[in-house]
């Protein structure tokens, strides 16, 4: 059974739909507005609901379809990054799946499966494209930095650029794959990590100090941390 033929099975008034506009009006008239003092939960049960069933629109496109799920992941994406950003401001710590769900009305399951897997999204690697694009002008901006006498700048933009080395001659940079894994649920790398507001950048870093502060780690460990 597809997916078209389930939600028909569970909602037997879609059937007989003759285009994409009686589709929705139905759908609609399924899952009515909810009342301005519904949870936030409420709300995402019922927004879960209606994307469910119109990607299973018989009337939808394949590219239709994947612009809606595109849609959909990038509201996920900013309610869950605003989410974490204000509950870890306020409570110095990590939100449960739980906690983040109550805040942002989306499910368990999608928040897990969102904090898994968002690095492989094509929309996120088109968010990175977009910021890889801007580093050009960094570039640049050291690059004036550096010629005004700024030393630490000069650095920096020699660095991203090779320095003086021949770069036929220079070995090719070891690729890694550093990152930060939290609760077996997030893996939170150098990109990622600098992609997040700067507050909270900063109470991630003030955590671990935290954290380190209170462990019996070998002193080599402490000194590259």
């Amino acid at each position: 059974m597809n997916p078209i033929q389930k939600s028909i099975q569970k909602y037997p008034e879609l059937a007989g739909c003759q285009n994409q506009k009686e589709y929705a009006d139905r759908v609609f008239a399924l899952h009515p507005e909810l009342p301005q003092d519904a949870t936030p939960q409420q709300q995402g049960e019922r927004n879960e609901a209606l994307i469910e069933l119109m990607l299973d629109s018989p009337f939808q496109t394949e590219e239709r379809k994947q612009e809606i799920r595109n849609q959909t992941w990038e509201v996920n994406h900013r309610q869950l990054t605003s989410a974490i950003h204000r509950l870890i401001s306020e409570k110095n710590r990590m939100p449960t799946i739980n906690k983040l769900s109550q805040e942002t009305g989306i499910s368990r399951l999608t928040i897990r499966k969102h904090l898994r897997d968002f690095h492989l999204s094509d929309v996120y690697q088109e968010q990175l494209q977009g910021l890889r694009m801007l580093s050009t002008q960094v570039v640049i901006q050291l690059f004036k930095l550096a010629m005004s006498g700024d030393v630490k700048a000069a650095r920096l933009y020699l660095d991203a650029v090779g320095g003086l080395s021949d770069p036929q001659s220079s070995p090719a940079p070891k690729q890694t794959s550093n990152y930060i894994q939290i609760n077996n649920n997030v893996k939170i790398d150098q990109i990622t990590f600098g992609m997040l507001p700067q507050t909270v950048q900063q109470e991630i870093t003030k955590l671990v100090l935290q954290g380190l502060q209170t462990t019996s780690l070998p002193p080599e460990h402490l000194e590259n941390s």
